[in-house]
């Protein structure tokens, strides 16, 4: 298999710089000069993770990146890169390349992506550099990127083709049934397409040295994905040649990696279309054919390479045999590297990677001969003991090796092994050696511990004994102070007497003045929450409530009361930001979200992935719900159900607070913490100072206004601005992270978004009353 937030700004800056590549039309004709297809734009987003903090680093993924770049800009493509991306930045920068490049129906985007992949549950995820080590992880959907995530943003796209290629290894539902390719006719390329290719099935190894990114490079910028010819590389070519080329590797490394692909029209109408680009440069090697000769090398050292190549290209290859020729090309090089030629170089530095690569197995390779030779003449009754004493103490030569350089299997044969040699007087000194001083290294670390900890209990007293000194002075500064304190209220009291007299009867007068002012208010309050749709009203601790009820559905909905806060945040996201004040008229709102029950209780239909009639309802758009309230609002008389509004949300969710961060938020709220990766039940948590329950958490709740900028001043009931391209989305969920559950915290989606964190909680403004 194989983090660092992207600030919109710095994403929206990369690429601004790409507009005079990535906006300029490309046309594509035929040899004959007839019209092939137009493109409109060409954008390509490269993600290349490699500096993981919980899996393996992947180093080679900073050299696949440029090279992926530059055959893309050959190809006339802007592309926009983004690097070691943790799991909320790489959603975003998906959402936001989708959102700026794929809304033209005559555009391409690729999506590329190196780094580590796998599998669990049979989904296939892409790992950021977050992503927890292990997949039963709680936190590790939440900062895992799921591949039908990746599907569902691609499919948002109008562009007419999309390329999606992960060099990662994972399987899932996407590609447990392949698509054969579509024919490859050039009419098919002004059809729209979405193909999905990945380096590797489930549970197989992708090199970091990537010959997929190299496939991938090469069927871009050379003639060798065209296999007709006809100077364009079709789909239908570039596939088959990547699968082919990551094959052929992998069988010559002896493991297995086996390219998975998925061919998907633009929609369930739209005829299957073909991706199309221009063939690259001629072939290298056709160039260098047409090169004046060079002087050959001696014939011997010749010979030596040509069969040492020769040896890599058959088919079957035995390691020994690779091993003995590459290390014959080693020694015939000259002496003295003043006298290689540009061919000495290129042939001794594929020797030295060869080797190298082929090394641990060879290594393993003579353990397991020198093993099977020393077993074998233990069970010759005519083997000599000489024979025997050698062939085990070549044993001992080969397998007196750190754990590191050993496979699993040979580590649990070792460990058979030590006692049998010890017993012959051949004991394996060096594992001996490395696992003392391991003991040494503990026991040196135990003492520096325990040293460290009576420093520690030193430095405590020490620090208590100057607290204590401290605590003393500050009691005598103290108590100076409250004897100057009582002589100065002695001093002050007859003023004071007089000065409370005197304002005694214009105290009076005023209470009197609020007293009335404050009955015409309740009684205009008493007007104005009259619910005439409310089945069942009443009062309690945190004040009144009336029931809306659908059939034998209640849903409980809790007077809010006018009145303002302060809202966003300074210590947040910069569109938190600037704090201001905001009055609001009383509104209702529901007591809890939206639960499946009543959801199909008035459209009759139930969306969610985790079904249950008291969770909420999920996987629902902001335009759904235009639907819900139009039918909600025709059962009920005199309902006018709607979104609460971004303002009327945060002032429920603070509930009289000015903090933005909850202290106890495991109290209040279902988050990545521990939600167990689905939704709860409603009313699980405690309810917030003004009666509402999950108000934090759970599912990310739907209101009404476009995502937008806030305005700078007061303002009195504000409902967003008059449009934008995202609803707002407010409250975190089960699968995101605490800072998600913030109160000024702010998200959005296109309307037409349907998530499996994403539901809804009704509001019921004051014009629903008499």
């Amino acid at each position: 298999m194989r983090a660092v937030l992207i600030m919109s700004a710095l994403v929206a800056a990369a690429m601004a710089g790409e507009v005079s590549r990535g906006d300029q039309p490309i046309a594509l004709a035929g040899a004959d000069g007839s019209a092939l297809t137009t493109f409109t734009k060409s954008w390509a987003l490269l993600i290349g993770v490699s500096q993981y903090r919980h899996q393996q680093k992947l180093d080679g993924v900073a050299e696949d990146l440029p090279a992926v770049q530059q055959a893309l800009e050959s190809q006339g493509f802007g592309v926009v890169v983004v690097r070691d991306p943790e799991s909320a930045s790489l959603d975003w920068s998906v959402k936001d390349f989708i959102g700026r490049h794929g809304t033209d129906p005559s555009a391409r985007l690729v999506i590329y992506y190196a780094g580590h992949g796998t599998v669990k549950d049979g989904a296939g995820y892409l790992l950021t550099v977050d992503t927890p080590a292990s997949v039963d992880d709680p936190g590790f959907i939440a900062h895992a990127f799921a591949i039908e995530d990746l599907r569902t943003r691609v499919n948002q796209a109008r562009a007419r083709h999309v390329l999606v290629a992960c060099d990662a290894c994972f399987s899932g539902s996407l590609f447990k049934v392949r698509d054969a390719l579509p024919p490859v006719v050039a009419a098919a390329t002004r059809d729209p397409v979405r193909v999905f290719l990945t380096a590797g099935s489930a549970k197989e190894t992708v090199p970091d040295q990537s010959v997929f990114r190299r496939s991938f490079v090469e069927a871009l910028t050379t003639t060798r994905a065209d296999s007709d010819g006809d100077g364009f590389v079709l789909g239908t070519e570039l596939v088959p040649y990547v699968r082919k080329r990551v094959l052929d590797a992998a069988a010559r490394r002896g493991e297995s990696q086996t390219p998975q692909f998925k061919w998907l029209p633009g929609s369930e109408t739209d005829p299957m279309g073909d991706l199309v680009f221009r063939a690259g440069a001629t072939d290298p090697a056709a160039q260098q054919a047409s090169l004046p000769a060079l002087p050959a090398a001696p014939a011997g050292r010749a010979a030596i390479y040509a069969a040492a190549e020769k040896l890599e290209t058959t088919e079957g290859a035995d390691l020994p045999a690779r091993w003995n020729a590459w290390s014959a090309v080693v020694r015939a090089a000259p002496a003295d590297q003043n006298d290689w030629s540009t061919r000495d170089d290129k042939i001794q530095a594929r020797a030295q990677r060869i080797l190298t690569e082929i090394t641990p197995a060879m290594d393993a390779l003579t353990r397991a001969k020198s093993l099977a030779t020393a077993e074998a003449l233990t069970a010759d009754e005519n083997a000599t003991k000489r024979q025997r004493i050698q062939a085990w103490t070549a044993v001992q030569k080969y397998w007196d090796v750190p754990d590191e350089g050993l496979s699993s299997e040979e580590r649990q044969l070792v460990i058979v092994l030590e006692p049998r040699l010890a017993a012959m007087a051949l004991p394996l000194a060096g594992r001996e050696r490395i696992v003392r001083e391991r003991r040494e290294q503990l026991a040196r670390e135990q003492a520096e511990r325990e040293q460290a900890e009576r420093d520690r209990v030193a430095q405590i007293e020490r620090e208590r004994q100057a607290t204590l000194a401290r605590e003393q002075a500050e009691r005598e500064r103290l108590a100076l102070i409250e004897r100057e304190r009582i002589e100065r209220e002695r001093l002050a009291q007859e003023q004071a007497e007089r000065n409370r007299l005197a304002s005694v009867e214009q105290a009076r007068r005023d209470q009197e003045r609020q007293e009335a002012q404050a009955r015409e208010r309740e009684r205009r309050t008493q007007e104005l929450f009259k619910a005439p749709w409310a089945a069942k009203r009443g009062e309690d601790q945190y004040g009144t409530w009336a029931d809306l009820k659908v059939g034998s559905v209640v849903q409980r909905m809790r007077w809010i009361k006018p009145g303002n806060f302060q809202m966003g945040s300074d210590e947040g996201a910069a569109h938190e930001r600037p704090v201001h004040l905001v009055t609001l008229s009383g509104f209702w709102l529901g007591e809890s979200e939206v639960t499946q029950e009543l959801w199909e209780k008035v459209m009759d239909a139930n969306p969610s992935k985790n079904s249950s009639s008291s969770r909420p309802v999920e996987r629902i758009s902001w335009d759904d719900c235009q639907g819900f309230f139009t039918r909600l609002n025709q059962q009920v008389v005199g309902l006018h159900a709607t979104f609460p509004t971004e303002a009327q949300w945060e002032y429920a969710c603070r509930a009289g607070s000015t903090e933005d961060v909850v202290k106890d938020l495991d109290a209040l709220a279902w988050y990545d913490a521990n939600a167990g990766g689905e939704t709860h039940r409603i009313k699980k948590k405690k309810v917030n100072a003004w009666g509402l329950f999950d108000m934090q958490g759970n599912i990310w709740e739907l209101c009404g206004d476009w995502l937008g900028d806030y305005l700078a001043g007061a303002v009195t009931d504000p409902t967003g601005p008059a449009s934008g391209s995202s609803r707002v989305l407010r409250g975190g969920g089960w699968n995101g992270e605490a800072r998600g559950c913030r109160a000024a915290n702010r998200n959005g989606e296109l309307p037409g978004y349907r998530g499996h964190d994403v539901g809804l909680r009704l509001a019921v403004p004051v014009q629903a009353g008499p």
